[in-house]
């Protein structure tokens, strides 16, 4: 089993080596709410009632225990783990007390293992609801081996037997609680930290997701912070030259222990984000091609790992001094192009108004230069205005969306030119191009991410294709973010979205925004980088600005929620009083399926 684990290590090295990052963002306010059509009830043929509805979170913890009762062994295993899914996909949070007391029995915990999988299974459904009532389990779930647990002659056990999924994903929780709960972070410390360092010290290689954690908690534990910075500075030389295969995993550990080392803003750490974003060797070309030409890959990669994990620990400290290092590593044309980019977005989750000044000045003087140096750098540029616009260069992406060039060459611009709220006089230009085939979709991405609800319904009129639309509008979306919700422009997105799908181009409904937004929440299961929002983690927020915010965002956050298929949530809103309440449950009317 440890073998078989540590190979996965190694092959996930090329793989995590070979792949880029993620992005990020700012914005305006909220946007007004945007209405749909209530959509009919479901109904069976031939019949005049709608569907009865699914059940919700407590009922089907009764439906649990009642699985608990079959006496076949694997009628019994898979109809738990039928109720269990249903229970963590609805996340109705009004059946959170009935999953705390689900899981405060401890009959049969560690020794009954299908007892362990629904306790943990039903901890999760806690935890994604963001209750720290789940915390015990998820914690004394890191101290059970898949291996000692679950048997291999078992209905449904082997798969669970082979694999760690349930401690990373208890780990992955315990971060997400942290994050949650700043005001808990002393007891989350104490109910978890144990558990997390035992977990740590016995798999081949440190979890990123644990390291999450302890980086989330703020761990106070001196010998956790000091084994975090001997991850993230491995001991010995980097790889020769000409060297070959095996890729050490150390390298690949250290890439995610300088994330979460910058996470935890550890003052002894941030010599060490220095030393390894600027850790390749003066006359080494780590670019690809560069490898390929001088057959240096295992060492061109290393640097790239360093580099690249360096630059998410200054993204995640977030400090201005930053600005100055990540400016060096764009300026390199010889650093490997992810590692790049990374520094570039990282540049705009530190930057001030002195490194704004630097990024104009880098723009002004290369977006006009012919080559592919000035065009990587640029490139690379356009990646940090999506984290951190600056509104002095929206003349010169409005120039490029504009002028001439290629739809893979202007996307970007436009993606970029979107990531900022328009400005009237730019969203007039770019309304005009609707009207012309091949500029409406790159005209049509700005206006979708950057426009106001009548610039999306423009959109519906112009003469673009709509496939071509959907195509390009897909291309400009990245991972979602923390600042894509403080900003607003989240919700941006949802109302041109929701504005958009109200038209329609003869018989076809002009509904791809939605599905494309909708598919783009919905896939938030995982950590994708600095600031980056996991599904738990938009799902909280959102459901406390429904609660909370003031009237408009209340709306906003609704239709949000909607977008992202949030039934269960959008359940407990209508429970509550005024529009928003109305309003959620005309959203959750609209998610709800007929039962089988």
């Amino acid at each position: 089993m440890a073998a078989a684990r540590r190979m996965g290590v190694s092959l996930a090295a090329w793989a995590l080596l070979s792949c880029g990052a993620a992005p990020q963002p700012r914005a305006p306010a909220p946007v007004p709410a945007v209405n749909l059509p209530v959509a009919p009830k479901p109904t069976t043929a031939g019949a005049s009632e709608a569907a009865r509805p699914a059940p919700g979170t407590r009922e089907l913890v009764k439906e649990l225990a009642s699985a608990e009762q079959i006496a076949d062994a694997e009628r019994r295993w898979f109809s738990a783990k039928k109720v269990l899914a249903s229970i963590r996909a609805l996340a109705d949070p009004r059946g959170a007390d009935a999953l705390a007391a689900f899981i405060q029995s401890e009959a049969g915990w560690p020794g009954d293992p299908e007892r362990v999988h629904r306790r943990t299974q039903a901890a999760f459904a806690l935890a994604e609801l963001g209750d720290l009532r789940a915390l015990p389990v998820l914690a004394a779930r890191l101290d059970l081996d898949p291996e000692n647990v679950y048997r291999e002659d078992a209905p449904g056990q082997a798969e669970l037997r082979r694999t760690d999924t349930e401690r990373v994903a208890a780990a992955r929780l315990i971060g997400d609680l942290a994050v949650l709960h700043p005001e808990a972070l002393a007891a989350i410390r104490q109910g978890s930290t144990a558990q997390l360092a035992r977990w740590l010290d016995a798999a081949p290689a440190p979890h990123g997701n644990g390291l999450r954690a302890l980086a989330r908690m703020q761990t106070d534990d001196p010998g956790l912070r000091q084994k975090l910075r001997a991850w993230a500075d491995p001991t010995g030389a980097l790889p020769r030259p000409r060297a070959f295969p095996p890729f050490e995993d150390k390298w690949v550990i250290a890439q995610s222990a300088l994330r979460y080392l910058g996470a935890l803003r550890d003052d002894k750490g941030w010599p060490i984000l220095e030393k390894q974003l600027a850790r390749k060797p003066k006359p080494l070309d780590a670019t690809v091609d560069g490898m390929l030409s001088h057959g240096t890959a295992l060492l061109g990669m290393t640097v790239r790992a360093l580099a690249f994990g360096a630059a998410n620990g200054m993204a995640e400290w977030g400090e201005a001094r930053a600005s100055s290092k990540l400016l060096a590593h764009l300026d390199d044309d010889k650093q490997n192009e992810q590692s790049r980019v990374e520094a570039c977005r990282a540049l705009g989750f530190v930057a001030d108004a002195a490194t704004e000044r630097e990024i104009e000045k880098r723009m002004v003087k290369w977006a006009p230069l012919p080559g592919k140096a000035a065009e990587k750098r640029v490139q690379c540029l356009l990646v940090t205005l999506k984290v951190h616009p600056v509104a002095s260069l929206t003349p010169l992406l409005l120039s490029r969306v504009l002028g001439p060039g290629d739809e893979p060459t202007r996307l970007p611009f436009a993606a970029a030119l979107g990531h900022s709220a328009l400005d009237a006089a730019s969203e007039a230009k770019l309304v005009q191009r609707l009207s012309n085939q091949d500029e409406a979709p790159i005209a049509s991405v700005a206006l979708l991410l950057g426009g106001s609800v009548a610039a999306a319904k423009a959109v519906a009129t112009g003469a673009g294709n709509v496939d071509a639309m959907a195509v390009t509008y897909a291309g400009s979306l990245e991972v979602l973010t923390e600042h894509d919700l403080s900003t607003g422009r989240l919700f941006r997105w949802v109302a041109n979205a929701r504005a958009l799908a109200q038209e329609r181009r003869g018989s076809r409904a002009l509904d791809f925004a939605v599905a494309t937004l909708s598919r783009h929440l919905t896939d938030q299961e995982f950590d994708a980088g600095p600031h980056t929002l996991t599904r738990t983690l938009l799902r909280a927020r959102l459901f406390a600005r429904a609660k909370t915010g003031s009237p408009p965002e209340r709306e906003a956050a609704v239709d949000a929620l909607e977008v992202a298929r949030e039934r269960g949530v959008l359940l407990a809103l209508a429970e509550g009083d005024g529009p928003a309440a109305k309003r959620a449950a005309g959203a959750a009317d609209r998610l709800a399926e007929p039962r089988p």
